[in-house]
């Protein structure tokens, strides 16, 4: 009998050859084995951790994660959850410590659970939960570092989101919002260990606080010290510049309250010429303080100054004239140029004088009733079409003479927005000076471009108010940067417009008396 094969061993009791055509194969045991491989994944460099090892101490946090991926909960998409991230102080069971975990439940739990791990795998940093280790079982958890050791039976919390202990204030949101950028991070993924350091995890309660960029250069620090006004305070002196000074009155900006102008009178068409300020709005001025009795409390020196330009084409040279009419030299084709109010530059004059005026102005009641009037209104000047054949000849001709355009001072009053368009707003001249205006004729025969005039509003009038706590601190910073809160000098340090006190007659029926600070 011939098998046909080499090299094979068989091992077993029996090997039965019944027939010629029938052979019985018996054995105990055939090992086939081969080696491969395998590449190890991210996950391996992390520790796997069994269901049964994780002893839940105390919950520290729960949130709904959203299908729309909005970071907050109320953020009003009406998306379905998509899973449930819940936070817990947790012990291990082998390893006999604390750690910090979160734990994914819902239908799409591995999906968030895969993001999260993808992000904290990826981010190794001491300003940042780092990863310890993970499970995979249908409800999945990441398991981060922060061993402390308990303070009370219950057991330390190792991670608090800022969110459950922060309270509001202006140092504290500006501190807040300097170091979530300076993590990359939203604010409700701040926060607190135990060792006092705030640093990036999950995504919290919800918080957010208003504030202004960062500078550059400037170490912000990530102890929770900071969000003590007193620290915050003593830190930003360190850094004394007139940048940082336009940052803190800008951050003041950010920390008003806006509420409609309409709140404060009767039903009164906005559309008619003002008559009383006290029963009609269109009266009220951009570049005026007032109080919440209507009484104009300040006043800036150069309103005209608190429009800003925007040469889109067409236009060069801007120069503002004495009067308040701005110039421009005609350099192109067409012309498209846009005139929006500066609320920011306005706010700042007002906050770095407003001790010295609210102290040396006749006001009943508390700087919490003055308020500015904001409105959202650009003004425009364009083009009406593109230039004919014609015009461009005469306008690219080495003879055309420089050609000027002259506007009308801008309006400051509400009303004098809404009618901006219909009244006369600009004209055009030869002359420099503006002595003399170009004749429809004229601007015909050196092709000068018909402009259209607009007042385009992307909202209501409101009116800014701010609270006390922010008056405060703008206070303490003015004194903490040595300057006299009397004088104006602070606002002088900064090029700051200054502000004219008014003060009200009562005698006079409103007429106002005008004192210069």
């Amino acid at each position: 009998m011939s098998f046909n094969a080499s090299q094979v061993t068989v091992t077993g009791p029996a090997i039965n050859n019944v027939s010629r055509d029938q052979v019985n194969f018996t054995a105990e045991v055939i090992q086939i084995s081969s080696q491969v491989d395998v590449e190890p994944t991210e996950c391996d460099e992390f520790e796997r951790v069994k269901t049964g090892d994780i002893y839940l101490l105390q919950e520290i946090h729960r949130r709904d994660i959203l299908s729309c991926g909005c970071p907050w909960d109320n953020c009003g998409c009406h998306s379905r959850h998509r899973t449930q991230r819940t936070v817990y102080s947790v012990e291990l069971v082998k390893q006999r410590a604390k750690y910090t975990a979160i734990e994914y439940n819902g239908p799409e739990a591995r999906e968030v659970w895969e993001e999260d791990f993808r992000c904290f795998s990826q981010k190794r940093s001491p300003e940042a939960w780092q990863l310890y280790g993970l499970n995979r079982s249908n409800v999945p958890f990441l398991i981060f570092h922060d061993e402390t050791p308990s303070t009370d039976k219950a057991g330390a919390i190792e991670l608090v989101p800022i969110g459950h202990l922060y309270k509001h204030s202006f140092w504290g949101d500006i501190f807040v919002y300097w170091l979530a950028r300076k993590l990359d991070c939203y604010e409700s993924e701040i926060w607190l260990n135990t060792r006092g350091t705030l640093i990036q995890g999950p995504k919290g309660p919800d918080l957010s606080v208003p504030g202004a960029e960062i500078l550059d250069g400037i170490p912000i620090p990530s102890s929770a010290e900071m969000l003590k006004d007193d620290i915050s305070i003593q830190f930003f002196q360190k850094f004394p510049s007139p940048t940082i000074d336009h940052l803190i009155l800008e951050c003041a900006y950010y920390q008003s309250s806006e509420s409609p102008l309409k709140h404060l009178f009767h039903e009164a068409p906005l559309d008619i010429p003002p008559e009383n300020t006290s029963e009609n709005p269109n009266g009220l001025c951009f570049d005026t303080v007032y109080s919440r009795s209507l009484g104009a409390v300040a006043r800036c020196r150069d309103g005209g100054s608190l429009w800003e330009t925007v040469i889109r084409e067409g236009l060069v040279n801007k120069k503002v004239l004495d009067d308040g009419v701005i110039r421009f030299k005609l350099d192109g084709l067409d012309v498209d140029v846009r005139f929006s109010f500066d609320w920011l530059k306005f706010e700042e004059s007002w906050m770095s004088q407003s001790s010295r005026i609210i102290d040396g102005c006749r006001m009943s009641g508390t700087e919490e009733e003055c308020f500015i009037v904001n409105s959202s209104a650009n003004l425009t000047l364009k083009s009406k079409a593109s230039s004919s054949l014609n015009q461009q000849r005469l306008l690219l001709s080495p003879n055309t003479p420089p050609i000027y355009l002259f506007v009308y001072p801008l309006p400051m009053t509400v009303f004098g927005v809404k009618s901006w368009r219909i009244n006369k707003t600009h004209f055009w001249s030869l002359d420099e000076h503006g002595l003399s205006e170009m004749t429809e004729e004229e601007c015909w025969r050196w092709g000068v471009p018909k402009l259209d005039a607009d007042a385009v509003s992307y909202g209501p009038e409101h009116m800014f108010t701010w609270l006390s706590g922010v008056y405060d601190a703008i206070r303490d910073w003015q004194v903490a940067r040595g300057f006299d809160l009397a004088t104006t000098d602070f606002a002088q340090s900064l090029g700051i417009s200054e502000l004219d006190i008014l003060v009200i007659d009562e005698a006079a029926e409103g007429r106002f008396e005008e004192v210069h600070g």
